[in-house]
């Protein structure tokens, strides 16, 4: 049965692209110049790859027949929505719609140009931005990608594609949102994620089912600018056909309104999220860590993390959605061959047991692990650094000694009762964090002087761990 679960999940992905070819559209951008005065300008179309002669649009990506996809949760009323660039979308794209996006019945992929990818269409995010708008400088890899004649890679080569597609993203929230919900209206759930973010489609479905779409709900992971909660792009949010009838069905042209406010704001996810509160009252509603912003190699396990399901994660690179996805399949087969159950979700402690736990050491030089709950430094703290810096009035005698030595650092790990690891760089700091991670390595030191120690209490780990037990059942935001 293992060996046929497998066979399922690895022999259909050599086929899958022509099956996804099927039944839709192939659509051509306009070109217009690059860092001039924006026209529309009469000119051969942009160099796209060869593609079939598709001539229907259809909602549906999912192939049919697929054993896999037909093992899974089908999810009807939801529509994934991904945003993109054209300068990322050909090296992220076609590994998300081998894994993630394979079985989803309903996928919309936007980005700052109108392509295909294996004949899937991808739509300009900017086609109905004001005209005017499209003057400002954040638009000139827009116009330079418009007027290319081959390749998006050689015509951007010599753009700083970092910052020139930083300044354009952040016009495409509201836009999205807008014409996705006029290509599907009536859906009950519209999920935005990025091109790097991992989405867990037992998890997503199993959450979206406990909730009314009906509601006006915005839901996400939690982040703050300018004293505005907003929901993180890269966490990936998710908006139900309530909040979607009324900031888009009862506001035509929403977008237009805020064309000109988005030239002075740093983020299209914040400028969503103001959109969304001052047309239509409606706020982010915490959703972290079901929706995380994190990936695994960061993710905190422990008392915040651990029976809770896991939907999203973020700056997943194309490995790493092959790995994640791999072990989601086999996952649900697995459960699904034992029990009912429709759908269980992926929860934070089956990440811990697959990834965290065969990884861990006691420590490990040039490394990374991302401890910061406790600090104790040998120079003045930063301000962010100051809540966590140990007063040194309140310092017994084996704090005021634990950044210098390893030894010392891990001494005072062991006698905080909630600290499960620690992070060690001579005279400069000691780091203590109450949770445990795996975290990442560091630019090798060759002088011990200056080496990054990470270390790991895994014995009080799995004291912590094998209390818990089983989890009796999973634990959701509350909504």
């Amino acid at each position: 049965m293992k060996h046929r679960r497998k066979l399922i999940i690895t022999s259909l992905i050599v086929t899958f692209a022509l099956i996804r070819s099927r039944d839709v559209l192939l659509g051509r951008a306009s070109p217009s110049p690059h860092n001039v005065e924006f026209t529309p300008v009469a000119a051969p179309p942009p160099f796209v790859a060869a593609s079939p002669n598709l001539t229907a649009a259809t909602h549906e990506l999912r192939p049919k027949g697929d054993p896999l996809c037909n093992q899974l949760p089908g999810g009807d009323g939801i529509v994934v929505i991904v945003k993109t660039g054209a300068s990322e979308a050909f090296s992220k794209i076609p590994t998300q719609l081998h894994t993630i996006l394979r079985c989803a019945p309903d996928v919309l992929v936007f980005s700052d140009l109108e392509q295909t990818i294996a004949g899937v269409p991808v739509h300009d995010s900017f086609e109905s931005v004001l005209d005017d708008v499209k003057h400002h400088p954040d638009f000139n890899l827009y116009h330079a990608q418009r007027a290319c004649r081959v390749s998006q890679a050689d015509c951007t080569r010599h753009i700083d594609k970092g910052k020139e597609g930083w300044a354009l993203d952040k016009y495409k929230n509201i836009h999205i949102a807008e014409k996705a919900y006029n290509m599907r209206p009536g859906k009950d759930w519209y999920v935005v994620i990025d091109a790097d973010t991992y989405m867990f489609w037992t998890t997503l479905v199993a959450f979206l089912s406990r909730l009314d779409p009906s509601r006006k709900l915005f839901l996400g992971s939690i982040a703050h600018y300018l004293d505005l909660p907003f929901a993180h792009g890269g966490s990936g949010y998710i908006m139900s056909r309530g909040a979607m009838d009324d900031f888009v069905g009862a506001h035509p042209g929403i977008a237009n309104s805020y064309d000109k406010a988005v030239i002075e704001t740093c983020c299209g996810d914040w400028m969503f999220a103001k959109a969304m509160m001052e047309t239509s009252k409606i706020p982010v509603t915490q959703s972290f860590p079901t929706i995380n912003g994190d990936k695994i190699w960061s993710m905190a396990f422990g008392p915040t993390h651990w029976c809770h399901p896991l939907a999203t994660m973020h700056h997943v690179d194309s490995e790493e959605m092959s790995l994640f996805w791999e072990y989601e399949m086999n996952r649900h087969l697995e459960i699904a061959e034992k029990t009912s159950a429709v759908v269980s979700p992926v929860l934070l402690r089956d990440m811990y047991f697959q990834y965290f736990a065969p990884r861990v050491s006691d420590v490990r030089d040039d490394w990374d692990n991302i401890s910061g709950d406790v600090l104790y430094l040998a120079g003045r703290p930063s301000d962010g650094e100051k809540s966590k810096v140990v007063p040194e009035r309140k310092r017994k005698d084996y704090e005021k000694v634990a950044h210098h030595s390893v030894e010392n650092c891990r001494t005072a790990c062991e006698k905080m009762p909630d600290c499960f690891q620690y992070l060690f760089k001579p005279d400069e700091f000691c780091k203590l964090g109450k949770s445990f991670r795996i975290g990442y390595p560091m630019a090798p030191e060759k002088d011990p002087a200056k080496r990054h120690t990470a270390g790991w209490l895994r014995e009080r780990i799995q004291a912590w761990v094998d209390a818990q037990g089983e989890c009796e059942s999973a634990i959701w935001p509350t909504i």
